[in-house]
């Protein structure tokens, strides 16, 4: 990825509410587990697994619309 693309997927994460946030954070950033998450933040399993899905939808739209696609490695 070119610094650029980089940084609007940093500010686009940052932008995802916060119980959202920590997910992407804690499973992308920090390579954490699904089990482990779930200890950290003292939630289910399947808790985390439908945040984490959401939270990925939220990425996807907002990089859409931030980029036309582009981020994506697709155009409108």
């Amino acid at each position: 990825m070119q610094q650029d693309e980089r940084e609007a997927v940093l500010q686009t994460v940052l932008s995802l509410p916060t119980k959202y946030r920590e997910l992407i954070v804690l499973y992308y950033f920090q390579d954490e587990k699904l089990e482990d998450i779930a200890g950290i933040l003292n939630l289910n399993l399947n808790t985390v697994k439908t945040r984490l899905s959401r939270a990925r939808a939220m990425l996807k739209e907002k990089l859409h619309s931030f980029s036309g696609g582009d981020l994506l490695g697709k155009r409108s």
